[in-house]
């Protein structure tokens, strides 16, 4: 299991939210790939701009330069520094939380994970919906590579041209999308390991971090591409274009119910791609932080468990 039971609150978001960026960075040609694909309209066949994940990469490289593959990264960073950190990093304690309610042992009821999951999915949504619009305006956006607005700019012109509500539009869809893939990514990968583990299958190690990582990516792409769609596209929208989230949904079923995983291989790859590098990067961060503690190199709150420090006071005392 993820185990950070000796790491504090801060340290276990601290940890979560570098391994995150780090994944984002990696994977962040396949979401662009995946956006443009998702946000662009007509039947599969019909003269598309975009053909496939390969063809799509090569066409923005080509028509808009290499960097582009890039576009909406620094936005995409802000979101993971408080999406990834508030997800992942409150999960441990909102699962407690719900035992501790139902009075009930560790692993003893896989609901209560689902339901630890959806709860730090929506919580993360909320907070970080204005970045994740930013990144998917930006993504969606064609053009050279820095004819585009800045970060701040593009802030600034949603709350002129659409109000508040502008940043936190498709909330709704995006909270779904991000609940079910919460589950996929953290439940999923958090029963597969301790499955592989206690079974002896596998040991806690790289290899099993790998497989377990592909398996919640796989999980969390079929549950939530539906959700994924519809957030991409009512997002990346104009004012006015959709008049709700369920006109989106109608207009997108227009085109068949295929339409709704649409970009699903891309997504796949990206999200499957993203699990594992965000698992073996957040494990090898958990063993290089415990050994860094161990070794007394640091002796500082940040990287030390509040409940060593306290030890360490009690005895000094």
């Amino acid at each position: 299991m993820t185990d950070t039971s000796d790491f504090t609150f801060y340290q276990r978001m601290t940890l979560y939210a570098a391994a995150a960026c780090f994944a984002d960075t990696v994977t962040f040609p396949l979401d662009l790939a995946k956006v443009r694909l998702q946000v662009q309209s007509g039947a599969k066949g019909s003269g598309l701009k975009y053909k496939s994940l390969l063809h799509t990469i090569q066409t923005v490289a080509k028509e808009e330069g290499p960097r582009a593959l890039y576009k909406g990264l620094v936005p995409g960073l802000q979101r993971q520094m408080c999406f990834a950190s508030v997800k992942f990093g409150l999960y441990d304690s909102v699962k407690d939380f719900y035992l501790g309610l139902l009075h009930a042992e560790e692993g003893s009821n896989v609901m209560v994970r689902i339901a630890a999951g959806l709860t730090t999915g929506f919580m993360a949504v909320f907070i970080a919906q204005p970045t994740d619009v930013i990144k998917i305006r930006f993504q969606a956006s064609q053009g050279v590579f820095g004819e585009h607005r800045s970060v701040a700019k593009e802030y600034a012109n949603i709350l002129k041209q659409e109000g508040v509500a502008g940043l936190w539009k498709g909330t709704t869809p995006n909270c779904l999308r991000n609940g079910f893939i919460n589950c996929g990514e953290i439940v999923v990968y958090d029963s597969v390991k301790d499955f592989f583990i206690k079974k002896q299958i596998m040991n806690d190690n790289v290899y099993c971090h790998f497989t377990s990582g592909a398996i919640a990516g796989f999980c969390a792409t079929v549950i939530a591409s539906p959700f994924d769609v519809i957030k991409t596209r009512y997002m990346s929208a104009a004012k006015g274009e959709y008049s709700s989230v369920t006109h989106v949904a109608m207009e997108t079923l227009k085109e068949g119910p295929l339409a709704f995983y649409k970009g699903f291989f891309p997504s796949f790859y990206r999200i499957a791609t993203w699990n594992i590098v965000l698992w073996i990067s957040f494990e090898q961060l958990k063993i290089l932080t415990r050994k860094v503690r161990e070794s007394g190199v640091v002796e500082s709150s940040i990287v030390r468990p509040i409940h060593a420090q306290s030890k360490i006071t009690s005895h000094d005392e």
